[in-house]
């Protein structure tokens, strides 16, 4: 019984075949169309939004370039006299090796919880290493 169920089965999908053989191409020219347009469509999002993502990064470290200063022009502000104040977020052994006179020492992870004590009318220069 075995053997007869295994030859029907393949007999039937062989007249399925036989018969539609003519749909069968036109569905797999279809499938094989839509398949490649699927793909081309997948390859064009993931370009474009690796594409922005590396513009979001180069437009953040723009930023992040901009806002920073070095210790040199630090020192000469506060040489002349500019209206600032230095914040000082480091933690740990750092602040208690080397203090940074005049700072207000606050971490980083109490900066949102203190955020009162950081005044509002002069520039805030926040130092970490």
């Amino acid at each position: 019984m075995c053997a007869g169920a295994t030859s029907c089965f393949i007999s039937s999908w062989g007249i399925v075949g036989y018969l539609f053989s003519g749909q069968l191409e036109a569905i797999g020219d279809a499938v094989g169309r839509a398949g490649f347009r699927l793909f081309l469509s997948i390859v064009v999002i993931t370009g474009g939004w690796i594409a922005w993502k590396y513009f979001q990064r180069r437009l953040f470290f723009r930023k992040l370039s901009i806002a920073r200063i070095p210790v040199e022009e630090l020192q000469r502000m506060l040489d002349a006299g500019d209206e600032l104040m230095v914040i000082d977020v480091r933690g740990g052994l750092s602040i208690a090796n080397q203090p940074i006179p005049g700072a207000l020492h606050i971490p980083l992870s109490e900066l949102a919880a203190r955020h009162k004590e950081i005044p509002r009318d002069r520039d805030v220069v926040l130092f970490c290493t």
